[in-house]
């Protein structure tokens, strides 16, 4: 079991889903600085 985590870790830790996790990070920046606090509390 613990070498087909290991497998499925893996499968996920692709480039092409680095690039899009770090799109998803940088547009919830990108909106928390265009956004004022004050409407995100």
């Amino acid at each position: 079991a613990s070498t087909l985590s290991k497998i499925e870790n893996r499968r996920w830790e692709t480039p092409e889903l680095r690039k899009k996790g770090k799109l998803a990070t940088g547009g919830l920046k990108f909106l928390k600085e265009k956004i004022p606090k004050a409407d995100l509390e």
